[in-house]
Formats: C-alpha cells, structure tokens, sequence
C-alpha cells in the first residue's frame, strides 16, 4: 500500500519508508569520541584483558563498606575498581595489578567513585 510522502505538499507516493528520494534524509549516527584518557585508557586490549581475569578471579563484589554483609545479601560484580586512582598510576604498571583492583557490584563502585573524587577536591582546597 502506497502513502503520500511525509515532506510537506509532497504528493509523491511511497511505499514504506515515509519519505520520497528526494526528500529522505540518510539519519547521522553519532561517532563514539574519546573523552579523556581514562577511556582511552579503559578501552584497550590489556585492560580488558585484566578487567576479565579480574572478575573471573573474584566474581562477587568485595564490599569494602560492609553494606553486603550488614545486609546479609551477596552481589555480583560487574565492574572494577581501581584502589589507587587511574588518574594516579595511569601510566604505570599499578592501573594493571591485581593487588590495586577490587571487583564491585553497581552501587558499590558507584559510592566508591564518589567518596575518591569528593577526597581529590578536598586535598585540592
């Protein structure tokens, strides 16, 4: 069934589309940019790599504030956490050792990340 194009007072018909050749669109798609070096950083082969065996060795979240256990509850980890800041040892090799990386669970690496950046503007005032 052919319907009228969606361009206003465009009468040609069309099929499923909405819009005639000389009125459709091609959608631009947003290219990924690279932020800072933290996500350069985060999409390399090694750290992921890493990031695997990380959470392969330790798959349930590590709780460092005992919120998990006052609850009683276990959590998977889905993400790890960097004990000493990426921003700190980004360019040695502490961002890749298994002694400065926790596996945490959503909230956790959430809290995790708060309280490190609320600590980093303290030490800046």
């Amino acid at each position: 069934m052919k319907s009228p194009c969606k361009y206003p007072g465009c009468q040609a018909l069309v099929n499923r589309l909405g819009w005639c050749e000389k009125h459709y669109v091609e959608p631009k798609r947003p290219k990924r940019v690279v932020n800072s070096a933290q996500d350069e950083f985060r999409s390399t082969y090694k750290w992921q790599r890493v990031r695997k065996n990380k959470l392969a060795m330790n798959p349930i979240c590590e709780d460092p504030f005992k919120e998990h256990v006052r609850r009683g509850l276990t959590e998977t980890a889905k993400q790890v956490h960097h004990i000493v800041g990426l921003l700190e040892c980004a360019n040695d090799e502490r961002a890749y050792s298994m002694d400065n990386l926790m596996s945490l669970c959503y909230r956790c690496h959430s809290r995790a990340e708060r309280e490190e950046t609320k600590r980093r503007k303290e030490m800046e005032e």
